[in-house]
């Protein structure tokens, strides 16, 4: 790793599932078979170079509609579909993929780069799909971070949660995302959305109230079967996009909702640590050298000086800049049964922002809470697609035309869709 970015030369690939089928749809008609063709051969050459597993042979080539799209993506296991832009279209596509018949969605200006032959467009997609199938790109190794060796000897798992809310509207719900890490490399994670609709005379909800439900469903899958029978096992909750003055009434309450799922579960002997990052504040840090201003270092920390008074935070900048000033994430340690130093949490959460399957770069914050934020952000796209009809807006459509929490939750999470965030 160099200044928060690598190469990848081999990445850890899933074994392909039985009878395996892939297709290319596109609603872009300026996508001609031509380019098909060259779009197909420059992905089957990279993952091959990659490792991933990706068969090109008897891929069909389908121009579709809103209107069919639907037929054609169940007639499959896994879609790629071409899109002319990200909008409105992308909650619509959405919608119709399920556990079994998944998506993956590229404008057309994206798909028209990997014709050109862009190599590292070309390795982003690859990845995406290679996380979708199943396999792993990145691994975070435990017992390799400072004060994590012992940890790493029990079976532990990371949590990651976020909410996202229309813009001044009550009658609207606040779209809750969790997810949860089920192996050792912390590298794959079930999902599940929630939706909450706010009490009369707020616009939002903060709070995930049916945390414990939410963690239960999860404990109950085959995936965590071992953690549970497990005599001791540790729980590390990253919670985004939370402001201090909701620690305790929303992080803090989340943790005991999750406490309960587990000793519902039998699960007594559990340690939890509860982490919130921050990513909306003005901090800015630079460096200078002789002659310039430049960005700090991916994996510099400030915890002195500027820190906030009666609780233990830092700030860490993961990530390098692309362009502009980097901005650091702000970390806050709300508990700890683990009890450990400062020092052993910003490694560890330095090495999650490593672990974003989507890149070879570090990111901004750790992968569970980014992959939270992504799974708010496409339950709220297909939220809206499947609701357009409704008119929502300030002055709200009447009661009994708002959809209930049961109907939004068959529209955003279909069926056991555990690779909703990508």
């Amino acid at each position: 790793v160099n200044d928060g970015s690598w190469e990848s030369k081999k990445v850890g690939c899933s074994k392909p599932i039985s009878s395996f089928k892939l297709q290319i749809l596109s609603l872009a008609r300026d996508f001609s078979n031509v380019k098909f063709d060259t779009l197909l051969e420059t992905l089957s050459r990279k993952a091959n170079d990659l490792g991933i597993f990706f068969d090109p042979r008897n891929v069909p080539f389908r121009m579709c509609t809103l209107g069919d799209i639907g037929a054609q993506i169940k007639s499959c296991k896994y879609s790629f579909v071409i899109m002319e832009s990200k909008g409105e279209e992308y909650g619509s596509i959405k919608n119709h993929e399920t556990y079994i018949n998944r998506t993956q969605c590229i404008t057309l200006k994206v798909a028209e780069k990997v014709v050109n032959g862009d190599l590292k467009t070309t390795e982003n997609i690859l990845y995406k799909y290679n996380a979708k199938i199943g396999g792993i790109n990145w691994k975070v190794d435990l017992s390799s971070i400072t004060g994590f060796s012992e940890v790493s000897k029990q079976p532990t798992l990371v949590i990651g949660a976020d909410v996202t809310h229309f813009t001044r509207s009550g009658s609207r719900p606040s779209l809750a995302a969790v997810v949860c890490s089920y192996d050792k490399s912390i590298s794959k994670y079930l999902t599940r959305v929630s939706a909450h609709y706010p009490e009369d005379g707020r616009n939002s909800i903060e709070l995930i109230p049916d945390m414990d439900k939410i963690v239960s469903e999860m404990l109950g899958r085959k995936e965590l079967h071992n953690f549970e029978k497990t005599k001791q096992r540790n729980v590390i909750y990253y919670r985004d996009g939370v402001s201090q003055g909701q620690f305790e009434n929303t992080v803090m309450k989340e943790l005991e909702l999750i406490k309960k799922a587990f000793l519902d579960k039998g699960c007594k002997d559990t340690r939890f640590s509860v982490i919130v990052c921050t990513k909306r504040h003005d901090q800015r840090f630079m460096r200078k050298d002789r002659v310039k201003y430049d960005n700090m270092k991916p994996g510099t920390v400030v915890d002195s000086s500027i820190m906030a008074p009666n609780l233990l935070n830092f700030y860490l900048c993961s990530q390098q800049a692309i362009q502009g000033t980097s901005v650091p994430c702000h970390y806050y340690i709300l508990h700890d049964d683990l009890k450990l130093n400062v020092d052993s949490w910003q490694a560890f959460s330095f090495a999650l922002c490593h672990a974003y399957g989507r890149v070879t770069r570090s990111v901004r914050y750790p992968a569970p809470a980014y992959y939270a934020h992504l799974a708010c952000e496409s339950a709220r796209e297909r939220f809206l697609a499947g609701y357009q009809d409704v008119q929502w807006d300030d002055t709200a459509a009447p009661d009994n035309q708002l959809p209930t929490e049961d109907e939004i939750q068959q529209t955003i999470v279909p069926g056991n869709f555990d690779a909703f965030y990508m």
